[in-house]
């Protein structure tokens, strides 16, 4: 960070992508992505680490969110979110942004805390399905997981970004005037509406002219509807 401020490169944030999580050392079952806690081995003092970008170098802060996996029994607040879903049998706590009580809790009793230790927005990374409905959820496509897959039509990325820019307006309120920061979100394409709430994230690519040559392609038909952040 030192380096690249002294380089003169304009750094306003600084995202933690998936070494952050717990999950991809300790994980539920093979290949999973997600959980939502902190890979204490890769970061022993997340809290010095954030506060360290915040007042030293004037950063904001972001971590990745892979949400399709649940929050997993290694997580922190595991047993929080299992008792308010009702979740049984040790297993994880299946994802399912279209039930009110599984978005709230997740919001106020695992992301709420780590957003209070110092991120301060929210990458929504992956998550199952596309279009919702029976069939959306490519992976599993079973009730253990159900995804969206009992709301036809419901997009998950859409849906997580609007309840987490709504319940960032919310808490940001509720810290008073010097607080009333606009609700971001850093996200993958969520469909046309989701510009409404997001910062795009057009999702990796290939370091080449031919990728450069798309980018401006496509940045300027996003912006024909209104998509104007990448």
């Amino acid at each position: 960070v030192e380096a690249l401020q002294s380089a003169s490169f304009p750094l306003d944030t600084f995202v933690f992508d998936m070494g952050w999580h717990r999950g991809t050392q300790a994980c539920w079952k093979s290949g999973c992505w997600g959980g939502y806690s902190w890979n204490t081995k890769a970061f022993p003092d997340h809290n010095g680490l954030l506060a360290w970008l915040h007042e030293k170098h004037g950063l904001q802060t972001a971590i990745n969110l892979h949400d399709g996996d649940g929050v997993l029994p290694t997580d922190d607040r595991y047993q929080a979110m299992a008792d308010a879903t009702g979740t049984v049998g040790g297993g994880p706590v299946p994802f399912h942004i279209s039930n009110h009580t599984w978005s709230d809790a997740l919001n106020k009793l695992v992301l709420d805390p780590l957003l209070e230790e110092g991120v301060d927005f929210l990458w929504s990374d992956w998550q199952f399905g596309m279009g919702g409905g029976k069939g959306s959820d490519g992976q599993y496509g079973s009730a253990t997981f159900p995804g969206t897959i009992d709301v036809a039509g419901l997009n998950p990325t859409l849906m997580l970004n609007h309840v987490r820019f709504n319940h960032a307006i919310r808490r940001n309120l509720s810290f008073g005037v010097e607080r009333q920061l606009r609700g971001a979100v850093l996200s993958r394409y969520g469909g046309l509406p989701n510009h409404r709430y997001a910062v795009g994230f057009g999702g990796d690519v290939f370091q080449s002219w031919e990728s450069l040559r798309g980018m401006i392609v496509s940045t300027a038909t996003a912006a024909n509807v209104a998509f104007a952040y990448w």
